[in-house]
């Protein structure tokens, strides 16, 4: 169901898993597009009314590939104040997302990123999709 809302909708879907508690990290799944740009805006201003915290995944195939997307988060979370970690994630590892779901049921994951496509129906937290 959710794939399909997703796919006709015009604008950021929330699928509601679980109530979003304050004090959770905001998690970014980036991958360099300009939708995943207009995610990182989205969860670091979530993220800076929920105690300033944004962990970040950037979904590359090559670490040098993620060098930019790397320095674009790190200077949106400077001018936001905000503390989180930042790591790769090869493609081919994007079912790790469940396990980041499950280890952190109340976490809020925000992307713009296709990849999660195929994945939405599986995760357990709740998942903010940025068009």
């Amino acid at each position: 169901l959710a794939r399909a809302v997703l796919a006709d909708a015009p604008g950021p879907v929330l699928v509601m898993r679980r109530a979003v508690r304050e004090g959770h990290p905001v998690v970014l799944l980036h991958d360099g597009s300009p939708s995943a740009d207009r995610a990182l805006a989205f969860a670091a201003a979530l993220a800076a009314k929920d105690g300033g915290r944004l962990d970040t995944l950037l979904l590359s195939p090559d670490p040098r590939q993620a060098d930019a997307p790397r320095r674009a988060v790190e200077a949106v979370m400077a001018a936001h104040g905000l503390c989180g970690d930042i790591h790769r994630l090869a493609p081919e590892d994007i079912g790790r997302l469940r396990h980041l779901a499950e280890s952190a049921p109340g976490c809020l994951l925000v992307t713009g990123c296709e990849a999660i496509r195929g994945e939405l129906d599986l995760l357990r937290c709740s998942v903010v999709v940025v068009r």
